[in-house]
Order: C-alpha cells, then structure tokens, then sequence
C-alpha cells in the first residue's frame, strides 16, 4: 500500500486491513494465533513487543503476501 509523504501507517491500522480481508475478527485472530484476547490489543498497541513465532504465525493465519509481510516487519521494528 502506497504511503503519503512522512507518514506511514500504523501497524493497527494495516491489521486491520488484513483481517477484513480475510474475515477475522481480534478475538478469533488471538485464538489462532495461539494467545489471549489482552495479550493481543498489547500486540496491537506495541507491535515490537510480538514474539518472533507468533509473528510467523501472523503472517501465515492472514495469509500475508511478500510486499506485505515487509511492510510489517517494518512496522513490527
């Protein structure tokens, strides 16, 4: 997704863009991504803080493309 200017967006906001796609919602995406609903929404909130295998596990439930999976890298830093 292309960016404007200085301001990229927000690891929440392309999360989101991600789950419409693919039809989740945050609770059934916490329980796929094997943990709770709290631990989640801090996921969300502080995207550095997400494990790296829980990160592969993201990547695979929302069935990132490439292009994708880098632009969440770069927010997940």
């Amino acid at each position: 997704m292309p960016r404007s200017g200085f301001i990229s967006d927000s690891f929440e906001k392309r999360n989101t863009i991600y789950m419409a796609r693919t039809g989740l919602n945050n609770t059934l995406l916490a329980k796929r991504l094997g943990v709770t609903y709290p631990t989640w929404m801090r996921y969300k909130k502080n995207p550095g803080s997400i494990p790296m295998g829980v990160l592969r596990d993201y990547v695979k439930v929302l069935a990132l493309t490439p292009e994708e999976i880098s632009e969440v890298v770069q927010l997940w830093r």
